[in-house]
């Protein structure tokens, strides 16, 4: 009787995995390809390959491209309109029947994240460029699966681009809220806006990822209706809509107490308030920009409009509190004692 010869679904647990810890990650995942008792043995014994960083992807109405440390390795989940996923690696397609890509690509990241581990330094998600109802059809499929899981995804940065903060809430609640440290936003207009709108993240600000972040930037317009809830942050860059003296003197009582403060910039249109903060602090110092000593040897922009305080840190020696305004930003800072010039205007 003749014996057949060996396959990948015949070879013993043992030396398949030898035969995995060979394998880089584009064969781990041609193999996951293979069928279920392939797949199903690799999120078993998580092969030991090189530890990825980085991932993103970008969302369209009928594809998905999945990016694997900024594109050293890309996958494409299309759509084919027949019913079936295309899946394509590294220049090679295959034809995936009866599936749906958002199924498909969902069961592929819950997978990585398996075999991989649950910590990254950065994943990037545009969700921008599908229509708000294909979005929650994905998103539902999505967040299902990741909600499936038995460990939150910990990663560092999350860079999001979207349509509306609805559109991140139930992405940010299954991520580890004490390993995400900084979040970067931008949200895209429709196509049929002209003029560029303000945005709301209240509903984002009340989520525990949020509490605990460290690092923000959002470079788009931000309508903020409680600035205390930027006193915890460590750094943040921000568009505003609008702000007041009064959400000025919040964020500087906040900074004031906040040991881990560093630096907050704040980004308007059309706002003055310069005279606002004469009037509670009195005269600003170093209006002349040439006697400009700038902290961290920052490079800035000023004229003839740029106005300065210093206000002194409550049980604080080694630092003070800076607050620059102009035209279009307003600046708060921590600084070292030696980096305050002599002749500074020094309040409380």
């Amino acid at each position: 009787m003749e014996i057949p010869p060996p396959n990948l679904l015949t070879i013993a647990e043992v030396p398949m995995t030898r035969i995995t810890e060979f394998c880089d990650l584009k064969s781990i995942l041609n193999l996951r390809k293979v069928c279920h008792d392939l797949r199903n043995f690799i999120d078993d014994t998580k092969p030991k390959i090189s530890k990825i960083k980085v991932l993103g992807f970008e969302i369209f109405e009928d594809r998905i491209i999945f990016e694997i440390d900024d594109r050293t390795l890309t996958m494409d989940y299309k759509d084919d309109k027949k019913g079936n996923t295309v899946f394509s690696m590294d220049q090679k397609s295959k034809i995936l029947e009866n599936s749906n890509f958002f199924e498909i690509f969902s069961n592929d990241f819950c997978g990585f994240l398996d075999f991989q581990g649950p910590k990254f330094e950065r994943i990037y998600m545009d969700l921008s460029k599908m229509s708000p109802n294909s979005l929650k059809k994905f998103l539902e499929v999505f967040v299902e699966n990741l909600k499936k899981r038995k460990e939150k995804i910990k990663v560092k940065f999350l860079p999001l681009v979207l349509l509306d903060q609805e559109d991140s809430l139930e992405i940010l609640k299954v991520l580890d809220s004490k390993f995400l440290k900084k979040i970067q936003i931008y949200f895209e207009n429709f196509p049929e806006n002209r003029e560029e709108k303000s945005w709301k993240i209240d509903k984002i600000m009340e989520l525990e990822q949020w509490k605990n972040l460290e690092k923000l930037v959002l470079h788009s317009k931000i309508e903020i209706s409680d600035f205390r809830n930027l006193g915890h942050l460590r750094k943040c860059v921000l568009r505003v809509a609008k702000i007041t003296v009064e959400d000025l003197k919040i964020l500087k009582e906040a900074y004031s107490q906040n040991p881990n403060f560093k630096k907050m910039e704040l980004l308007f249109e059309g706002i003055n308030l310069k005279n606002d903060l004469k009037s509670i602090y009195g005269p600003p110092s170093l209006q002349d920009p040439n006697h400009w000593n700038t902290p961290n040897n920052l490079d800035q922009n000023f004229d003839e409009k740029t106005h300065f305080w210093y206000f002194r840190i409550s049980g604080n020696s080694k630092h003070f509190l800076f607050l620059m305004h102009n035209t279009n930003r307003i600046l708060f800072e921590k600084m070292d004692v030696k980096n305050v010039p002599f002749d500074v205007i020094l309040s409380d």
